[in-house]
């Protein structure tokens, strides 16, 4: 989207921001259209003894449920294992600068002065994009845990 606004910017008539707003519409038209025809959507094939079925599995459910917990809890058993990994993702995922990069990225590459802003953050969106697509083929392959 960087690129078409970027190439949309030159013209001098109203076309300049149309253009970019207007192709934020055709994804969510298609999905709006679309959406009605798709067989698995749930609210179109639940039936009045499926409801029936479904409320009674929420009320196993909740009396299943142990009643009140602490925040405690997390740092307790195979709780603190999973708060552990999730702490030191959400650390080394600051510690990258990823998060200074997509935000304040052009700015910084401008006061340097030695390369083109936007060129930067094209390239930087195309390496955010291929490395989500080798993440998405790497999770398949290699599965979650």
């Amino acid at each position: 989207m960087s690129c078409i606004c970027r190439g949309t910017s030159m013209l001098s008539t109203n076309n300049a921001w149309r253009i970019p707003l207007g192709l934020f519409f055709i994804v969510p038209s298609i999905v709006m259209a679309v959406i009605w025809f798709i067989p698995e959507l749930r609210s179109g094939v639940l039936t009045a003894s499926e409801i029936d079925d479904e409320f009674s599995a929420l009320q196993a459910a909740i009396a299943l449920d142990p009643g009140q917990s602490s925040y405690w809890e997390i740092f307790q058993g195979v709780n603190r294992t999973r708060t552990a990994i999730i702490v030191v993702m959400n650390f080394f995922q600051q510690a990258s600068g990823q998060s200074f990069v997509s935000s304040y990225g052009a700015v910084f590459v401008r006061s340097i002065g030695s390369v083109n802003p936007f060129n930067m953050t094209v390239i930087n969106a195309s390496v955010n994009l291929f490395m989500c697509g080798v993440s998405l083929v790497l999770n398949d392959r290699i599965g979650r845990r």
